[in-house]
């Protein structure tokens, strides 16, 4: 298949806390009245290409873990070309996690080796 545009790049599952009531503490429960888990890293430029009618390549490596899996899935969802995506028998878990306090915003990441992103 020939294609417009190639994405090489790590997925990334982000959890998204909304609406925390209270700053985190080191040993102290924060509460989130809202989350969310959503692919991202390079998933968002491929899925909006993709929405744009743009035909799409993206070069991905993908493990056998749980986060891998959900991020297949929901390319699968949103009728993404998997004929770049490659798979490694191993976890390959790319996370970031933000949240969202009284006008604050909190983030982290968390990336698998730099090797892991093709």
């Amino acid at each position: 298949m020939k294609y417009d545009v190639l994405v090489i790049g790590g997925y990334f599952l982000d959890f998204i806390f909304a609406e925390l009531e209270d700053s985190p503490g080191l040993g102290r429960e924060v509460f989130s009245k809202q989350f969310f888990m959503l692919p991202g890293g390079s998933y968002n430029t491929v899925a909006t290409l993709h929405r744009l009618g743009v035909k799409a390549a993206w070069a991905v490596k993908f493990g056998n873990d749980e986060f891998s899996q959900y991020v297949i899935k929901a390319a699968e969802n949103d009728g993404l070309d998997a004929s770049c995506f490659s798979y490694e028998k191993r976890p390959i878990r790319n996370i970031t996690v933000s949240a969202s306090l009284q006008g604050c915003l909190l983030y982290t990441s968390d990336a698998a080796d730099e090797e892991d992103s093709v």
